[in-house]
Formats: structure tokens, sequence, C-alpha cells
């Protein structure tokens, strides 16, 4: 076994440098698109071309495929007519010829192959009424090539193609034949030197001057080895002159590597070369590894100086056996390919954004290709000189208007400024040093700070919260069943075979319940799953049932049951297996894909789950609640229908009150292989397995999300931190009486705070007296207490009850002031900062001790209120 064989069939760990991506294709093709590996191809008319190639059901193919981008960048994908399809092949060597309308394949890998065959060449024709894939043999007994794999093919500006090296198909030795083929005459011609080396899996690509440029792949002086042809050397046939030439490379150095694609460039003398994979021959050394590529490298034939690529977006996925082509000037295209064991079924576009810089771009959608046209249709605008102008008009305006506002609003800027400076940052209390307001301020700073990164703190916390998952669960008599897909793999469904031997199933429960009605046969031309063990053809049945049917956690009464039976049948000495994936009522891509309607639950499959399903389905990706069945087992499984209510990505789930839900069902299952034995087949000659399910808990879960810090968390979380600041400074710096006004008090405007002054004097001005603790008692006091004195506010001194000439009052008239400033001292109090339950309380205990006591124990001073509502004194009796 060759070197090239034994890699392809080796299976490794590989490690990704970088993110892969692929572009967005239509969901009309998604499960289209067939994984390949190695197919040929050309560019013609802006299409990429592409014929043959291994897929995953076979190592050959004869799809013949066409892919390019319409005009609003999204991916065209299409068959090409065959009126007669060609030969299954794999890396076949296809080669279009200058009158753009007739292609040679040189075939590289096909099945059927026996000793002693010559190459294998083919011919089809746009020109041709029903094209189709014509076989060209030799005439007048000439001899041709034996047939080969991994070599190369490209056509020289001469008209003639020529083939060089490769790998013996008996042999499997390396070769170093070069031979030219002339489509005109469907002639050979041996053109190899003693000196020539021997080469496989390398690039070739052919200049407008008549040089043929070998790149990159094997390149040994004998039949074997692993060397690869180092970075600073290139083979170049001139087909003008038939000499061969060594080309020194220089510029940038990379590791050697085998099977990569290469193409020329829209300027006809660079060389684009993608991926391929280095050239590992032993294998089977702990030590070896496969490296894959996916960096695009270029050769500038004019100064035979490679340059890398520097790309933006994210790269395709490292691969070799990939083709492709550039469909117009800026536009490349790379598709299909093989990692490792895994074949490769997307479309990468890379557009150049400067070549000569060595940029481009890897697009993800038709909308990155949309917004690259746009942009250039745009390049090279301007503004007109109205539009300028409208622009240096708008800006004085707005600039003058800022200015006016500020201006009218200078008083009230004025105001804010003295409140802030003496009543917010610097409030010193009479009799206290400065230094003790100092510190008092420099702590107010200090907390401010710490607050401020607590506060960022948090925000970031409710931002980015971690969500936590709380199960609740719900005891039921009932429960749903699952979805069900059941997929043969490996038994043959042709109709000519008989129907007992041919797949299919029965469904009952352990109360005879038969529920095959729910079982539908699925149509494999619609969609088939892959499996990768690949043991032969695939036939799939689904399970699902109407909502209303359930399993009953006890037996009789009506009840379903509480097992579900499900028996297996058909070719018994078929050596197969039975794939089962289990799907949450709702959430089965399979109800949607194939039309099924023996269930009525509304399906919640999405347009992008259902084609991302699809892709994973055909590539076996699908593990999750994934069971195989083997032939002559009883298999037991157990499963739980879960209520998924997540949290939204709405912003009011940040709050933490009343968050919004969504609802995706789940399900668990707990699977128990069995024992595999022949005594199976003693209850049916056709009987293969049985599957038995039931549920793991009657009941009903929800798994319901909550975020861990919520907005009203964070709130709670600060105000706590202010609450306990505040106690800090009341104990280090005591305590500081708070306003009984709040904002709209404070900060009213216009007929607002109008009204508020209003209700002030309309409530506390019917005394006229001076107002306590704002206006002095008498100029003489104040005279005597520049303390008093400097804590009055000046606006205020002057108000117009303010008694001039103290001396003038009588005593008389100094009582009546002072009981008239205490009564509104009193009515201030109580309306803003003292509760007077406890005095009405007190009044009312008075009231009821007067009304119950006799007249003649309490002297009466006065018997009953003044005219002024003011309660009079009752004196104890005294005795004479």
């Amino acid at each position: 076994m060759g070197p090239l064989t034994c890699f392809l069939l080796w299976v490794g760990v590989l490690s990704f440098a970088v993110v892969d991506a692929a572009y967005d294709i239509p969901s009309t093709l998604v499960g289209v698109i067939e994984n390949r590996s190695g197919p040929g191809g050309f560019v013609l008319n802006n299409t990429l071309y592409n014929y043959g190639g291994g897929t995953y059901e076979k190592a050959y193919s004869n799809i013949f495929s066409a892919i390019t981008l319409a005009e609003d960048g999204q991916l065209v994908y299409k068959d090409v007519y065959q009126s007669t399809p060609g030969i299954l092949c794999a890396r076949p060597y296809v080669t279009l010829l200058e009158d753009q309308q007739t292609i040679y394949s040189f075939t590289g890998r096909y099945p059927g192959y026996t000793r002693n065959k010559t190459l294998l060449v083919m011919r089809y024709s746009f020109q041709d009424q029903n094209p189709s894939w014509v076989p060209i043999l030799p005439t007048n007994n000439e001899t041709w090539p034996s047939a080969r794999k991994s070599l190369s093919s490209v056509v020289a500006p001469n008209g003639k193609i020529y083939l060089y090296g490769g790998q013996d198909y008996d042999t499997e030795h390396r070769l170093n034949e070069f031979y030219s083929f002339d489509p005109a005459t469907n002639h050979f011609t041996n053109l190899t030197t003693a000196s020539l080396m021997y080469s496989e899996s390398h690039s070739a690509v052919a200049l407008p001057n008549g040089l043929l440029v070998y790149t990159t792949g094997y390149l040994t002086p004998t039949r074997s080895g692993s060397i690869g042809m180092p970075y600073n050397r290139v083979l170049v046939y001139d087909t003008n002159t038939d000499t061969w030439e060594t080309k020194e490379t220089s510029g940038l150095t990379f590791n050697e590597r085998i099977l990569a694609s290469a193409t020329l460039g829209p300027d006809k003398k660079t060389i684009f070369l993608f991926g391929g994979s280095n050239p590992t021959t032993v294998l089977d050394s702990e030590e070896d590894e496969a490296t894959l590529y996916n960096d695009i490298l270029m050769l500038d034939t004019s100064t035979w100086i490679w340059k890398k690529m520097e790309t933006q977006g994210y790269p395709p996925t490292a691969r070799n056996s990939a083709f492709m082509g550039f469909i117009s000037d800026n536009i490349l295209l790379v598709a299909f390919g093989q990692a490792i064991t895994t074949y490769i079924n997307d479309v990468n576009v890379l557009r150049l954004d400067n070549q000569e810089l060595g940029q481009s771009t890897w697009l993800g959608s038709p909308a990155d290709f949309l917004s690259n046209k746009l942009l250039k249709e745009k390049t090279g605008t301007t503004l007109s000189k109205g539009a300028l102008a409208g622009i240096v008009i708008g800006s004085i305006a707005f600039v003058a208007f800022l200015a006016f506002c500020i201006w009218k609003s200078r008083k009230s800027f004025k105001y804010l400024a003295y409140y802030f400076r003496h009543k917010i940052l610097w409030t010193p209390r009479s009799g206290e040093p400065i230094w003790a307001e100092g510190c008092r301020l420099v702590f107010r700073c200090v907390i401010l700070a710490l607050f401020l990164l607590f506060f960022g703190f948090t925000i970031q916390e409710v931002v980015s919260t971690d969500k936590s998952i709380m199960t609740i669960r719900m005891g039921s008599t009932t429960v749903q069943t699952p979805d069900i897909r059941f997929c043969y793999d490996g038994w043959d469904t042709d109709e000519s075979t008989g129907k007992n031997l041919r797949p299919h199933i029965i469904c009952s429960t352990d109360e005879s319940y038969d529920c095959s009605a729910f079982v539908t046969p699925l149509n494999m031309t619609v969609h088939k799953p892959a499996f990768s063990d690949r043991l032969g053809d695939v036939a799939c049945f689904l399970y699902s049932p109407p909502s209303w049917f359930g399993l009953s956690n006890s037996k009789g009464k009506g009840s379903n049951g509480t097992t579900l039976l499900f028996s297996f049948y058909g070719n018994p000495d078929t050596e197969g297996a039975i794939h089962t994936t289990f799907y949450p009522p709702g959430k089965d891509p399979n109800v949607v894909k194939y039309g099924v309607y023996t269930t009525d639950v509304v399906s919640l499959v999405g347009r992008t789950e259902l084609e991302s399903w699809i892709v994973s389905d055909l590539e076996d990706r699908y593990a999750a609640n994934t069971h195989t069945i083997i032939p002559n087992t009883v298999s037991t499984l157990s499963y739980q229908i879960k209520d998924h209510q997540y949290i939204t990505d709405d912003r009011w789930n940040s709050v933490g009150f009343l968050p919004i839900y969504g609802h995706t069902p789940e399900v668990e299952t707990t699977f128990r292989s069995g024992y595999q034995s022949k005594l199976i087949q003693s209850r049916g000659n056709y009987h293969i397995s049985n599957f038995k399910i039931f549920p793991d808990d009657f009941a009903i879960i929800k798994l319901q999300e909550k975020k861990v810090v919520t907005l009203l968390n964070a709130i709670g979380s600060m105000g706590g931190v202010i609450s306990l600041a505040v106690a800090i400074q009341v104990w280090i710096f005591g305590f500081r009486p708070n306003s009984p006004w709040g904002i709209i008090h404070r900060w009213s405007v216009g007929p607002m705070k109008t009204s508020v002054k209003k209700g002030l004097i309309s409530q506390f001005y019917s005394l006229y007296t001076p107002v306590p603790l704002v206006s002095h008692v008498n100029q003489r006091v104040s005279a005597v207490s520049p303390a008093i004195q400097n804590s009055i506010d000046e606006k205020i001194t002057t108000a117009p009850y303010q008694i001039e000439n103290v001396k003038e009052l009588t005593q008389k008239q100094r009582l009546v002031q002072m009981e008239e400033r205490m009564e509104l001292m009193e009515q201030l109090l109580k309306s803003y900062y003292v509760d007077d339950e406890i005095f009405r309380e007190l009044d009312r205990a008075i009231n009821q001790n007067f009304v119950n006591s006799p007249a003649t124990d309490l002297p009466l001073e006065e018997s009953r209120r003044g005219s002024t509502g003011v309660r009079q004194r009752f004196l104890p009796k005294t005795n004479p």
C-alpha cells in the first residue's frame, strides 16, 4: 500500500490553529451539496465546474456540478446535464480546452480496475445536442500510458494537454513519465527524459507564455520516498523549446505539502496555492502527525518570489484535495476537499482586496458580498457644495442656540453652584472646627469613589451574569412519549427483496395497545441520513404519536400502558445495526422534513435549526440521545421529557421582575444494551431485536433558568452599601438632619414652584410672626451672637415682619410675639418633622380622665376650651 493510501486511511486528531467557517448557502441547497473529496474541475463563464470525487456513501462518484454566485451574492449550485453519466471516479484530472466547449478527463481512481489497463480518457462537449461523457480509446494499436493516479494534467497555449508523474495502479510506484496529448488526433507523445524527477500529488499551472509550472507534491530521485518539493524550488517546462528547468524561488518559507490546490490569478502571472497536507509516509509511529493547511500562498512567476496572502474573516477548514478557481477578477471560490477521513461539502469565497499588497477577505454571507459591492460603487463620491454649506450653517445655528440656552439659564446655574457648595460639599456646623468638616469631606470622597467602583462592578455583573437552572417537579399520572427515529443500516431495501426480509417495525405497549399506526416509513429520496459505519443501505422509520397518547403510572383502568415495546423485523442473516434517535415532542425535525402527519403536536423546529440538523445528519454528527441496537438483543431505555424554560435575550430580563421565558422541550435518555443471543429469533423467523422504553419518572419536569444577578439584586446590594456608608459617617461624624423636602419641592419650576410657596404662606403665615430658625427673635440677640448672625441667610433677614425698634415693644407684646413664634414652630414641626400620634393619644387620655372624674374633685379654673381651641388647665383642689 502506497504512502498516500496509508495517509488517507489514517485516523488521527487534528488541531486547527484558527477558527474556520464557510460561505452561507441557501436553505434550498442544505443537504443537496454532497460531501466530496478530490473532484476535478475547471472555470467557465464565471462558474466553477466540478466532476467526480469520493463521497460518504461511495468512494467514487460521477457527480457533475456547477457553482457560482448570483448578482445578490447568493450561492448557486446546479447539476450539469449528462445524457450518459460519466464513469465513477475520484481525483480525475479534468481539463478545459481553449475552445471553451470541450472537456477531457484523465481518470485517476475508479472502480473495476484490472491489471495492465491503460489510462482511462473521457471527453465531454457542451456543443453536443445530448452532452455525455464519451470514452477515448487508442487507435492503430497505439501504446498509451498505463493506468495511474495522483498525476497532473494541464493544457498549454499550444492546445496540447501535458501529463506528468503519478502513481502506477499495479505497482503503486511513483512515476516520472511525462506525456503530451493532442486532442486533435487523440495521440500521446512520451516526452520523458532520463533525468526527470519522480513526482505525484503535485500542482500544475500553465502560463500564457507557454511555461508549465509544477509546485509542491512529492519529488524524489527514485520511485519511493517521502521527500516533498521544497519551498525554494519549482519545476518549469517550456512548451516552446521542450526543455525542463529548475527555478530557484525566494521570499516566503513554508512547509512541504502535497495535494494542494493551484490556479492562475487574474493577472495571468501569479499562481495561487491553497491548502494541502504534509508528505507523511510512515503513520504507525506515535511521533508522526498529519498536518493540514488552509493558507493562501502566491508565487509571482515574473520574479519567482513566494508571498503569503494576508486574509481577514474566517478562513475555511484546513484540507487537501480541494478545487478552486477565480470566477471573476477578484472572487476566488474554494470548494470540497478532505480533512483526514472527513469529506467536506462547503464552498468558500475569497475576495481580493489588494493583490499587490497581499490583502484579501474571506466572505461569510451574501451580505458581505453586497457590502463590498456597494462600497465599490460609492468609492470616490464626495459631498456637493450645497450639502457642505448646509452642514456649516446648521452647525453655526446649533452653536448659537446652545449659547442662547446657557445665557437664559445662567441664574439657575449660579444657584446650582451655590447650592452644591453650601448645602452639599461644605456644610460646617456652628462651633465645629474646620478640620472636622475637612475630615468628613475626605471621608465622603473616599466613600463615593468606593461606591462608584462597586457600582461599575455591579452593572458589569448584571450585564454578564451567568444563569442558573432550577428544577421543578410536578407529579403526573400520565406522561408523553418522545418521537423516535429507527434507521436500519445494512439491510437490503430493494423492492425485489421479499416483504418479510425487508425492514419493518411493530409497536405495542405492555397493555397490548397497538401503536403501530404511529410508525411511519420515511422516504429516503427526500433525505437519507449517513452513518460512519457505512454498513450498507439505510431505511428509516419514525414513531411520532399524537398529543393525547401517553404512558400511565399504573396498568389497567383504561390506561395505554406503562412501557413501549418495539419489535424489529427483517432479514436475520444481515450483519447490520439499528440506529435510534430520540426527539422531544415538537422538536422533531423529521416531522417537518418528511411531512409526517401521525402527530398533532405543533412543531417548534425553525428553518435554521432544520438546516443545521440536515447537515449534522448527513455527516453523522448527531450524537445526542442516539443509540445503536445490535441484532439479536433486547435493549432497554428510560426517558424523561423536560420543559426547558430559558430566559430570552430581552433586556427586560435583566430587571429581575416578571422575566420573559421561552420554552423548549428536551428529552434525556438512559440506554442499556442487551445481551446478544440467537434465542431472539425464536419469537419469529424474521425477528431481529426488541426495544423496551419507559419513563424514568411519571412527573412533569421543568428546568427554569434564573439570572444569578439582576437589576433588582444590584439595587438591593447598592442600597445596603449606601446604608452602611451613611451609618459609618453618622457614627464617626455625628448625625446631620435631613430636609423633609424632596426633588419635586426643591427643583420644581414655574407654576409648580409658585404653588409650593403659596401653600407654605397660606398654612404658616396666618400669625404674621417671624419664622423660627431663620429670622432673629430680635436684633439685640443677633448683635451679641455673631454665630447666629452668620447662620442666617442674608436674603431672608429683611422680612416684611421684621421689627426695627425692639425697644418700643412692651413686655406683653414680647410675650405675644414669643407665643406666636412657638405656635408657628409647632405647626412646622408637626407638618414636616414630628409624628404627632403620641401627642394625640395623650390628649385623648386627658379628655377621658376629665369626663370620668367628678367635677368636685378637680376645681375648674375654666370649664371649657376657649374660642382659640386651646385646652385650659384643670388644677387639683387644694385645702384652705
